[in-house]
């Protein structure tokens, strides 16, 4: 069956332009169909059905935008035919299998608990990011989901981290780590005090506190945090990635002999190659990407789309969460 993969056309700074032109470029890579959700006069005006319906792309209408200062929980009941919430209808009514935006996170992660449910045991949704480390990638969760958290919600987020890095990154025994101001367990405010003597006794492997100086040091495969933490700690690191870039590419360049090397170098660094953070917790598929994003960010999450749904990632999370769930005698997901 072909998978089908929504896209918020009307989402991001760059929209719909750099939309469009992500799903174009992702559709040459692909076999998907993929839908663009949006003004299908601002698509037109841009690409003509024809031309993209050889791309095996179509165009679902929608008249309404939620933009990035919009209060998420307002505009989603005020602004019936958005293009995000329409999105996630989609999944909803089996039109499509996933949703990719660059739109309002808030009006994302409402959008896919309204559409798609919360799965069993889990309070609140949470976003993975996937991050280049030393020597391996990492997952940084929560990185902008939740502001406000309880110590449960951590000890959630860190059982999905565990099963998003068991079936997407293929570590058996993945290390879980919480994010502080110090190694030793009575450091860190209240929420981490109590998040990590949950986590001491969870059924995953936690290795304990792991400060932000060693983050990319690849120690842990999972780091914890609450959302307005990890959404801090992720737009910090996009804008070093992008000041170093920026700063020492002619340097670079100078002492390695191969531009491939270079290319492959600078890379590792362009946040824009990640594609964007999977929302957890929700009962299907859905990929945030940054507000400014390209469309090499958004080809680069349409196929992280396509790769999750062809290897059925969602269900293989789903069963390691149920089989961590069975190893804790007598809790829930919740640890309570």
């Amino acid at each position: 069956m072909v998978m089908r993969i929504a896209i918020d056309a009307m989402g991001g700074d760059y929209a719909p332009d750099e939309i469009i032109k992500g799903a174009i470029e992702a559709s040459e890579h692909i076999d998907a169909d993929l839908i663009l959700v949006g003004d299908e006069k601002k698509i037109y005006t841009l690409y003509s059905p024809d031309y993209l319906s050889n791309k095996n792309i179509t165009v679902y209408h929608c008249s309404e935008i939620i933009y990035m200062d919009e209060i998420p929980s307002k505009a989603i009941l005020k602004k019936r035919y958005a293009s995000i919430k329409v999105a996630f209808e989609l999944v909803r009514h089996k039109k499509a299998d996933a949703v990719i935006s660059a739109g309002n996170s808030g009006a994302f992660v409402t959008s896919a608990v309204l559409n798609l449910g919360l799965i069993r045991g889990i309070e609140k949704p949470a976003i993975a990011s996937i991050l280049p480390g030393k020597s391996s990638a990492f997952i940084l969760i929560d990185s902008g989901a939740n502001v406000d958290c309880k110590a449960q919600h951590l000890y959630q987020f860190a059982l999905m981290g565990h099963a998003l890095a068991v079936s997407y990154l293929n570590i058996d025994t993945p290390k879980i780590g919480l994010l502080s101001i110090g190694e030793e367990s009575s450091k860190g405010n209240r929420l981490v005090k109590e998040a990590y003597k949950m986590l001491q006794h969870s059924p995953i492997n936690f290795v304990g506190n792991i400060e932000g100086t060693v983050l990319f040091d690849s120690l842990v495969d999972v780091v914890v945090c609450d959302g307005f933490v990890g959404n801090v700690v992720l737009k910090t690191c996009e804008g070093i990635a992008q000041y170093v870039k920026d700063l020492v590419l002619q340097e670079i360049k100078k002492h390695i002999n191969s531009e491939h090397e270079t290319q492959k170098m600078l890379k590792r660094l362009d946040y824009e190659e990640y594609g964007g953070g999977i929302i957890l917790g929700v009962n299907g598929l859905g990929i945030i990407c940054h507000g400014r994003s390209s469309a090499k960010a958004i080809k680069n999450a349409v196929i992280m789309a396509f790769h999750f749904l062809k290897n059925k990632i969602i269900d293989k999370i789903l069963l390691e969460l149920n089989r961590i769930n069975n190893r804790s005698v007598g809790e829930s997901y919740g640890g309570v």
